[in-house]
């Protein structure tokens, strides 16, 4: 019954994960470069999907992905397993590094910028680069996760 349930919460998660990084690449890609309070309100909206979305999802696939393996012996046994628990890692560290700090010192900036009335671009635009390419790093490996998870393939770690 538990595997069952870790099973649910990691496709849960690995859903809400792979949706709101869906979700931010199109906010960033459409967001209004003419209006200050709509660019504000997007990057608002960035800001709050990886801080209540991204984030939460990307921990529960991420715990119920470890439990999973601690719990399953056949999983414990399986290179696969364990190369999706380190791409998950990687994903967490890489999510908090790349999205979610990026996502938040750029809805500051553009807070900011709407207080005033003029943007940094010069500070805003290496935060804009680091976001996108974390958002399109993220999708890949989660892509990746997908595919180790359904394709299974037979490697076996070396315990020696």
């Amino acid at each position: 019954m538990w595997a069952r349930i870790l099973k649910i919460l990691h496709q849960l998660g690995a859903v809400g994960v792979m949706g709101s990084l869906a979700c931010c690449v199109v906010l960033v890609s459409t967001a209004p470069k003419d209006s200050l309070a709509g660019y504000a309100a997007v990057r608002a909206g960035i800001d709050a999907i990886a801080s209540w979305i991204l984030m939460p999802s990307l921990m529960i696939t991420l715990i119920s992905g470890l439990l999973a393996i601690a719990v399953t012996k056949a999983f414990m046994d399986t290179g696969w397993a364990w190369i999706k628990a380190l791409l998950g890692l990687v994903m967490f560290e890489g999510t908090l590094l790349t999205i979610q700090s990026s996502a938040t010192r750029a809805n500051e900036l553009a807070a900011a910028a709407l207080a005033s009335g003029t943007a940094d671009q010069a500070a805003l635009a290496p935060l804009l680069r680091t976001e996108w390419a974390g958002l399109w790093t993220m999708l890949a490996l989660s892509l990746a996760n997908i595919l180790l998870a359904v394709w299974r393939p037979s490697f076996k770690p070396s315990m020696r």
